[in-house]
C-alpha cells in the first residue's frame, strides 16, 4: 500500500485505528476528500485531530481561547459578588424578603392599633383642631416608628 495511491475507507480505518464508520464520517463532514490519496487522508487526519487538540473548532462554536475567557470572566464575577456580600454591600433576596417583611408587619400593626389608642383621647375631645392635632400627632409618632427614626413632626397647617 503506497501513500499516493488512494486506499479504501476500511484500510485508512485500520491504519489510524478507527471504526470504518469513523472514516466514513470523516469523508462525509469534509475532513477526507472522498477522492483523496492515502497519504492526503493521513494528512489530513492529522491535521484536523491537531486542530481538536488546540481547541480551534468550526464557525459557530467556541474555540479553547474562548472558553477560557468566558471562564475568567464567569469567576471573576462570582469573585465580585461575593465581596460585595463580604463588605455589605450587597444582600441575598430571602434578607431582603424578611427585612421588608419585618418593616411592613410593624406598619401594619403601627398603624392598626392607631383608632384603639386615638378614640379614647378624640372621644373626650370637643376642639375640632385639637382633634385634628392628635390625629397628626399619632401619625407622625407612627410614620416615625414604622422607620425607626425619631424627628420632630412638621407643624400642621394654620387655618
Amino acid at each position: 500500500m503506497t501513500l499516493t495511491k488512494s486506499a479504501s475507507r476500511a484500510a485508512f480505518a485500520r491504519i489510524v485505528g478507527v471504526s470504518g464508520s469513523r472514516a466514513t464520517q470523516l469523508v462525509q463532514a469534509g475532513v477526507l476528500k472522498a477522492d483523496g490519496t492515502l497519504g492526503e487522508w493521513i494528512q489530513a487526519y492529522c491535521a484536523h485531530l491537531r486542530t481538536q487538540a488546540s481547541g480551534r473548532t468550526k464557525a459557530g462554536t467556541l474555540d479553547l481561547s474562548q472558553e477560557r475567557a468566558l471562564l475568567a470572566r464567569e469567576q471573576r464575577r462570582v469573585y465580585e459578588i461575593k465581596r460585595l456580600v463580604d463588605e455589605g454591600a450587597l444582600i441575598s433576596v430571602e434578607t431582603l424578603k424578611w427585612v421588608w417583611g419585618s418593616k411592613i408587619t410593624v406598619a401594619r400593626n403601627t398603624l392598626l392599633n392607631m383608632g384603639s389608642r386615638l378614640g379614647v383621647l378624640l372621644a373626650a375631645e370637643d376642639d375640632p383642631a385639637r382633634c385634628a392635632d392628635l390625629v397628626d400627632d399619632e401619625v407622625y409618632g407612627a410614620l416615625e416608628h414604622i422607620a425607626g427614626v425619631s424627628q420632630t413632626p412638621l407643624p400642621a397647617p394654620k387655618q
